[in-house]
């Protein structure tokens, strides 16, 4: 965008998910990449999905992958309501951005200022609808 941040895209697909596995392609400049994996139950109707791609290092996406989850269930919309649709992809952005915020507040602290970046996809798993967002070039693939 403008402020030369990457935009979180979110969107929503309803369908029965029967199983769910990651699959995680070495990163090919280990200096410089880390690739990190999350798999969690928020509850017994929400489960979370994530892969985050670390660039100029691996501290920005081990932070992602160790908080994202946390203030994403800090955030989820609870209860029944009828817009629960705009309310998760309204929370998937907020949790991204409250997340970056984060990570930019500890790295900016360190002597010297950490440079890492990471991308993201993430899956949720609401009852019987996935909604998955993207940050940066990472994507999900249905095979």
């Amino acid at each position: 965008d403008e402020d030369g941040r990457s935009r979180v895209a979110a969107g929503h697909e309803q369908l029965s998910v029967r199983s769910a596995g990651t699959s995680v392609r070495p990163p090919t400049d280990r200096k410089s990449s880390g690739v990190t994996a999350a798999c969690v139950s928020l509850t017994s109707r929400v489960s979370y999905f994530a892969v985050f791609d670390g660039h100029g290092g691996a501290r920005a996406s081990r932070f992602t992958a160790e908080n994202l989850h946390h203030n994403l269930a800090k955030k989820f919309p609870s209860g029944e309501t009828e817009n629960l649709d705009k309310l998760i992809k309204k929370c998937l952005l907020d949790t991204f951005r409250l997340t970056d915020e984060e990570f930019l507040k500890k790295a900016s602290s360190q002597k010297p200022a950490w440079k890492d970046g990471s991308t993201a996809t993430c899956l949720l798993v609401v009852d019987d609808t996935v909604y998955v967002a993207n940050l940066g070039d990472s994507r999900v693939s249905w095979e």
